[in-house]
């Protein structure tokens, strides 16, 4: 009898540790923005297909000072977000409809720091880092957002920087991720301008929403609140419509003289470097950060050579490199992105090179030819339907040829580029 009772408690030992394994740190907020202040706070989530019982369990950060003991009775149903605040007060301020949370924990989650969840067995279930560095989530570190987990199936690699993503603003505590819904977003920026054509720096703001959308009053900030450009009363920025915001109005309109939807100047410069823009309504709350960089693995076209940074998916996540591309020359300020990008010469410089220039065959299956290339021409490139170069080849003659073979079938862009930079676009269908 001894022996069966020891058989079924060694069973509820080991079910336990099984249903254990299914708990992970999904969701860390540790530096909130001022006028976001919900004070630090973790969630946990149960990915498994099984009710796991955290009573006595242990949460503590990397000195182990003050831990966290979840009380009895605190159970996790499969599928289930736990969040654990810090102060509750701020938490509550920020997310007053939240119900599944608890706490307060007394120790504060520092900018460099570990998260590090034990069963009530002492034994380590999972193990968080947080980090502000350059290759961790920037939005995180006071910019409005959290870390958040890329896979919330896991509770492995959560030491791992390419584990972690910038939330939403505020972040989504008590639930899971969902498409961030924030009714304006940045969607173009010129941050470092080519030096044989500046035409200043610019932010475009697009309204995700189908309303028109009042900005008067509304600030952009850089990286300071010393920083500040306010939009004046009468700003409207229509449904699916795009605003644009410049530092130097005069290069701007030599090179945009049809522009009519653009404000400015603000009176700061965006670092090449890369930085934190920021987006506050009237009353000085955050509404929406992002953060870009002039490194690996944000395109370098758009570091001082002539580009622009551009959104790919409006709904996509905007502190994520691989959401932005190098869009046309000289951007395309105020109006959606299209590949066939308008020709960028300051005011008073024309040039009819692309009636010069044969592509063929357009409909091709192999190799396609390009004749009547001068001096002027740099080089040719390749876009598929998104904009991404495929191909670039260097203008060596007054004829050449590309193999596009490798190509899957479908519709691309032959961009000409001369001197100026500018691409002059043919379209052909791979056969």
């Amino acid at each position: 009898m001894k022996k069966i009772l020891f058989f079924f408690g060694a069973l509820l030992i080991i079910s336990g540790a099984i249903n254990a394994q299914s708990i992970t740190i999904s969701e860390i907020n540790y530096k909130s923005a001022a006028s976001l202040n919900s004070d630090d706070w973790f969630e946990l989530h149960n990915f498994g297909s099984s009710t796991v019982d955290i009573s006595g369990w242990v949460m503590r950060d990397s000195l182990a000072t003050s831990p966290y003991i979840f009380p009895s009775g605190t159970l996790m149903t499969a599928g289930s977000y736990l969040v654990v605040y810090r102060n509750q007060l701020n938490f509550f301020t920020q997310f007053p409809t939240i119900t599944n949370a608890i706490g307060p924990f007394a120790f504060k989650i520092s900018s460099f720091d570990s998260l590090i969840l034990k069963d009530a067995s002492n034994n380590v279930v999972v193990k968080a880092v947080v980090n502000s560095n350059k290759y961790w989530p920037d939005g995180a570190d006071g910019e409005g957002r959290t870390m958040q987990l890329i896979n919330e199936n896991t509770n492995v690699g959560l030491i791992d920087s390419i584990t972690w993503r910038d939330g939403c603003m505020r972040g989504s505590p008590g639930s899971a991720p969902a498409a961030c819904n924030d009714p304006i977003i940045f969607s173009e920026i010129n941050y470092n301008n080519d030096s044989t054509r500046k035409i200043g720096e610019f932010v475009e703001l697009y309204n995700t929403t189908n309303a028109n959308f009042d900005l008067s009053g509304w600030m952009i900030k850089d990286d300071t609140d010393f920083h500040i450009f306010t939009f004046p009363v009468g700003t409207i920025i229509p449904a699916g419509g795009y605003i644009m915001v410049n530092n130097d109005t005069a290069a701007f309109k030599k090179y945009n003289t049809w522009m009519p939807n653009f404000y400015g100047p603000f009176n700061f410069s965006l670092k090449n470097s890369g930085e934190q823009i920021r987006l506050f309504d009237p009353n000085g709350i955050l509404k929406f950060s992002m953060h870009y960089r002039d490194t690996i693995p944000w395109t370098d076209s758009a570091a001082g050579k002539g580009y622009t940074l551009e959104i790919l998916n409006k709904a996509g996540r905007t502190n994520d490199p691989k959401n932005w591309f190098a869009g046309c020359p000289g951007g395309s300020p105020g109006v959606a992105y299209t590949p066939l990008c308008k020709p960028f010469y300051p005011l008073g410089v024309t040039n009819n090179l692309k009636n010069k220039i044969s592509v063929y065959p357009t409909n091709v299956s192999d190799v396609m030819n390009i004749h009547g290339l001068t001096d002027d021409c740099k080089y040719i490139q390749i876009l598929d339907a998104m904009g991404k170069q495929l191909q670039q080849k260097k203008v060596q003659s007054a004829n050449e040829s590309m193999a596009v073979d490798n190509l899957a079938k479908g519709i691309y862009f032959v961009q000409i580029v001369d001197n100026f930079g500018i691409g002059y676009t043919y379209t052909i269908v791979k056969q």
